[in-house]
């Protein structure tokens, strides 16, 4: 994915996430993905892990909507500028 497309992917995550309704749904990913809840399942080994899976998915959720597509942006630009002779 080239450092454009992820500002774009960045903002749309802002645009859907950002209004009230987003959050309102962003909180209840945060619920229903365990982040905040107990993961660990005594001798259940496959359903903690499954429910790891699930907490790193808003985590990542989280990460992306905490970028700063301008700084991604200026990353492309410093990138496009070292490649000129």
């Amino acid at each position: 994915m080239t450092n454009e497309e992820m500002a774009s992917l960045v903002q749309d995550y802002k645009l859907t996430f950002g209004p009230d309704h987003g959050k309102r749904v962003l909180d209840d990913l945060r619920q229903q993905l365990f982040y905040d809840g107990d993961i660990f399942q005594p001798g259940q080994q496959d359903m903690t892990q499954f429910r790891l899976g699930l907490r790193e998915a808003y985590k990542i959720i989280k990460k992306t909507l905490m970028a700063d597509p301008e700084a991604i942006m200026a990353l492309q630009e410093v990138s496009d500028n070292e490649e000129e002779p």
